[in-house]
């Protein structure tokens, strides 16, 4: 998706501003139900046939139209969401002149986008780079093997701090978030926590949660 808006940047925003207007042409929430529902099949069916550049501008409003922002893909790599109920935006949910000036900083200074596991983009890390991870959020009995291709267990965790621990060593900077739980502080119990409240939906854990923690390698 990123590819495609910083490669067709104008093309990009006009697509997802149609495509919006697609779902809100109707005035009542079930018709725009039935809107998104189509909208989803439409991603789904036909990938290969399918313009990139359109698969990326219904992925893109989908997300934010989504029930609590929630994305998933099935086995059979079938995008899975629900209509948010959400009323039209009335801030626009995608600018242009924002979007061209990320883009031509990108370019200046030539980042990359990577979609790969963890452990090689921490490893690749050098002095003087910030990190900012935001891994699945872990709680005992959570449940969210549903919301992920590849469920992130508690060894997971250990992997990432670990991780983590060693790039305090190359004099990388990092910020981590996750829920507040025992498991969790003791895997970062020389960090800097901060202690803040929970914005996440508490719908993955069957217990009530009221903290995050905000973890830093640095003051």
């Amino acid at each position: 998706m990123w590819k495609q808006s910083f490669q067709n940047t104008h093309h990009f925003v006009n697509k997802v501003k149609a495509i919006e207007n697609y779902i809100y042409q109707y005035c009542n929430q079930k018709n725009q139900k039935q809107a998104f529902k189509h909208l989803l099949n439409q991603y789904n069916q036909n990938v290969k046939k399918r313009k990139i550049l359109t698969r990326s501008a219904i992925f893109y409003v989908l997300n934010k139209y989504a029930f609590r922002g929630i994305t998933r893909y099935d086995k059979q790599s079938n995008l899975k969401t629900n209509f948010g109920y959400k009323p039209k935006q009335k801030t626009p949910i995608i600018n242009l002149n924002e979007l061209v000036t990320f883009q031509r900083h990108f370019q200046k200074k030539k980042h990359v986008l990577y979609c790969t596991d963890f452990r090689k983009v921490i490893a690749n890390s050098q002095q003087g780079d910030f990190l900012f991870i935001d891994p699945p959020y872990y709680y005992e009995g959570i449940k969210d093997k549903d919301f992920y291709q590849k469920p992130f267990y508690f060894t997971d965790h250990q992997q990432l701090a670990l991780e983590l621990h060693q790039t305090t060593k190359r004099g990388v900077k990092w910020l981590y978030t996750n829920y507040e739980t025992t498991p969790i502080l003791h895997l970062f119990s020389n960090c800097n926590i901060i202690k803040t409240k929970t914005t996440t939906s508490h719908y993955l854990t069957n217990k009530k949660i009221h903290q995050e923690i905000i973890i830093k390698n640095y003051e």
